[in-house]
This record gives C-alpha cells, structure tokens and sequence, in this order.
C-alpha cells in the first residue's frame, strides 16, 4: 500500500515538473515556420515579423489579418479592413472651431461642440437647427429647414436648462418625469435632464434610414461605413466644406 502511495506521489511530482518546465507547456503560441514556441501572441507576432528568416512567410501569408501598427491578428480580412477603417490608428487633426481641442474625427468634433465646448454660447439644438438649414438637410433631415437660414446660430433661440428639483425624489432615488427612471443623486437627474436622451429624432441615414437625434450619431454611423454609404476618410473630407459656414459664422 506504501508502495502504491509512493509510485502515486512520484507520477504526480513528475507531471508537476513536466508542466512547469516544458517549452511545450511554457510557450503554447507556435511558430507554425520553425515550430519555435512563444509564451503569448504578441511575442510570436514580433518572431513573424521581424525574423529575417520568416519575413517573406509574414508577407506572403499574414498581412491580410495582421494590423502592424498595434500588431493584432483579426480573424478575417473584412475585421482587419474594419479595424483600419475606424479611428483607432488615427491623429488628432480635426480641431474645435473656438477652443484648442483636437479630435481624430469629424464625429468627435460634433459631439465636443453639442455638448461640452464651453466657449462656445449655444447647444445641441442650435447645432441642428443650423444643420437643418444647409442646402444638404433635404436627405438627412427628418423634418423642413429650421428657420431657413444661416444667422439661426446668432441666439435667436434661447438657451434652456432643466432644473431637478428634490420633489423629484420618490423614496428611493430622484425620478424622471418622463422616462420614470431613478438617479442616486439629484446631479445625475440634472445631467439625464439636459441629455438628448428624450429628444426627437432629427436626422436620418439617406441610405439604409436609421435615425438619429443628433449630427454627430448620424456623422459617426457614416464614418463606421456600416451601411456601406461612406467612411471616415470620405466624411472627413466633406467635413471641411459643411463646416466653412458654422466656422465663418463665428468670426461675426
């Protein structure tokens, strides 16, 4: 019985070395080249790439799955594509009309000036007011032009706040009038409140008719070409003559 414990003991003693020392264990990522073994993806992705002995095996079988600046493999030639076409790689070139902000895309632009670029005097709806009113708003808008031109950015339309207030506050949390969702602290019911969570949608793709609230989610769905109608070099493009007005109105 002694003996049986031992032979047992020994085997596991063995199996336990076996797995802490085997290169085959050690580094399961394999260079399917020279068999060569790595201990994760990205140390073999390096082997492949900057191997003289594999460089032609690099070119001739992985650059269609392999993105080399942040070097990751994608499962597909379409993912790759899809990756390279987003932002990611991308630098900050698409600078705020007013603040020193810069963005990697047009839609980062628009978001930053809906929401958050304080030295700018207007909103999100004077944003799309002024979208409504370009030549262009006949296929993306949802509705006529607002106000019909230009000069809509020049305050004609008064900024509004909502307020939460502590009656608000239902027992368990502060709740939304309209939506009846409940906030911990009455600042988050504030910021839900002053988001375009309730507003109407305003824009459309003129391809496959998704809607959206605001500029800046239809810019970003023609940027991601999930519908095949642009991406975001060509939106990026465009950008520039759209916005000439909106920045030269601001010289005024």
């Amino acid at each position: 019985m002694r003996s049986c414990q031992s032979g047992t003991l020994h085997l596991l003693v063995w199996m336990f070395q076996h797995l802490k020392h085997s290169q085959a264990h050690l580094r399961p990522y394999r260079c399917s080249a020279c068999k060569k073994g790595f201990n994760n993806e990205l140390s073999l992705n390096h082997h492949m790439r900057d191997s003289p002995v594999h460089k032609q095996v690099v070119k001739r079988t992985n650059t269609d799955t392999f993105c080399t600046i942040c070097e990751k493999r994608f499962q597909t030639p379409a993912a790759l594509a899809q990756h390279n076409a987003s932002p990611i790689h991308r630098q900050r070139n698409t600078s705020c009309f007013v603040c020193p902000s810069k963005f990697k895309t047009p839609s980062a632009l628009a978001q930053h000036v809906e929401s958050s670029c304080r030295q700018l005097p207007f909103n999100r709806h004077h944003i799309t007011a002024f979208v409504q009113s370009l030549d262009i708003a006949s296929t993306i808008s949802l509705r006529s032009s607002i106000e019909g031109s230009l000069p809509v950015l020049q305050l004609s339309r008064p900024l509004i706040t909502y307020q939460a207030l502590p009656s608000s506050f239902n027992g368990s949390g502060y709740q939304c009038h309209i939506c009846r969702k409940t906030f911990s602290v009455i600042q988050s019911l504030e910021a839900h409140l002053n988001s375009p969570v309730h507003d109407e949608d305003e824009f459309k793709c003129p391809k496959c008719n998704t809607r959206f609230k605001l500029i800046s989610g239809l810019v970003q769905h023609l940027e991601s070409a999930s519908c095949g109608l642009s991406n975001v070099t060509d939106v990026e493009r465009r950008f520039a003559s759209l916005t000439a007005p909106f920045s030269r109105l601001l010289m005024l």
